[in-house]
């Protein structure tokens, strides 16, 4: 269970508490549309769809602490994909409407479909959260829901019911309209115990007309533990050409 739980948590994302609606869909349209237009604008986010990129993160779950270090791949907003070490031992994971997989050593484990579908909600947030075009999609029901604060920056929050993924939170920083926060609630191990995830998007650079997170913080509580994860991700490709079978159970 623990190396599952470190290999679906690499592609980052999250929920809070959030107060009642004060706004309509045009409201949250509105602050969709700001961020969109904040991180470089529709052609330049649509580059988005498949990435890759190289990333560092601290992992710790309960007492115990471990590095992970490799390359990530994302493509459209269910596959996603890594390779790396983690505290010096081979890793290799994936995620698809197909399965979950993680490949420790010599030792392939796949999740149960149950396990893999929350973490397609999860990997689904934070893709849209990176996005920002599939907030504007037709299968989401839109509404504003309050305002917040995320560390000390204020923040406003729209609510997006997707009619697969159920109820997720995006919060957006006011000042600048990206996004800082996504959160959500999903159903995990054999007793589909409710956990809350929140994922914190910080650090922005510019590069290549798009504004990017550079780092992702989040953490969740999983039987009486928390696990928490913070990741540096670099060397960003957009546009990445990747091919089907990197989002496959590895051999």
């Amino acid at each position: 269970m623990r190396q599952l739980l470190f290999g679906s948590v690499l592609f980052g994302a999250a929920l809070a508490g959030a107060g009642p609606y004060t706004g309509d869909k045009n409201e949250a349209l509105a602050i969709v549309d700001k961020a969109i237009r904040a991180a470089g604008g529709e052609a330049q986010l649509a580059k988005l769809q498949s990435v890759a990129w190289k990333a560092k993160a601290v992992i710790q779950y309960g007492l115990e602490v471990g590095n992970f270090s490799g390359a990530c791949s994302l493509w459209e907003l269910d596959k996603w994909s890594y390779d790396g070490e983690f505290e010096s031992k081979a890793v290799r994971g994936a995620l698809s409407p197909q399965g979950l997989w993680l490949k420790s050593g010599e030792k392939v484990q796949e999740a149960r479909p149950e396990m893999a579908a929350s973490l397609g909600k999860l990997l689904y947030g934070l893709r849209a959260a990176q996005i920002l075009l599939p907030l504007q999609d037709k299968s989401l029901t839109l509404a504003r829901a309050g305002d917040a604060k995320v560390g000390e920056r204020p923040a406003v929050i729209v609510k997006a019911t997707h009619e697969a993924h159920g109820e997720m939170r995006f919060y957006f920083d006011k000042e600048t309209g990206l996004p800082a926060k996504f959160e959500t609630r999903v159903p995990l191990g054999v007793e589909k115990e409710e956990i809350v995830f929140e994922c914190v998007f910080s650090d922005y650079k510019e590069a290549d007309g798009l504004k990017r997170f550079t780092k992702i913080a989040f953490t969740l509580e999983f039987s009486s533990e928390k696990l928490s994860v913070e990741a540096t991700v670099s060397d960003m490709k957009t546009d990445a050409k990747l091919e089907e079978k990197r989002f496959a159970k590895p051999d």
